[in-house]
């Protein structure tokens, strides 16, 4: 069901105009499951979604807010993966 929801999510977002139109509030969940992801699935389409909303700059600003500065930071390379990231 997440991985749904996710891959729904990015390619809304895939339309930077269409970005302003996602709650911020979720924003953080999308962050976390970038972090902690349950399998590679996850992570793949988290991350995906991340990189979709982070090209609108009021929003890159609220992903460092919640904590995903690290993840932009990862995000900005290709390709992404999960051990890029210090645990």
């Amino acid at each position: 069901m997440i991985v749904e929801l996710l891959a729904a999510l990015r390619n809304f977002t895939r339309t930077p105009a269409k970005v302003p139109l996602v709650a911020k509030t979720y924003i953080g969940t999308v962050v976390s499951l970038t972090v902690k992801p349950p399998n590679d699935k996850i992570f793949t389409m988290a991350a995906q979604c991340l990189k979709n909303l982070s090209k609108v700059p009021d929003y890159e600003r609220h992903i460092k807010q919640v904590g995903g500065h690290d993840v932009l930071l990862v995000l900005g390379g290709d390709p992404v993966n999960k051990f890029n990231f210090k645990k």
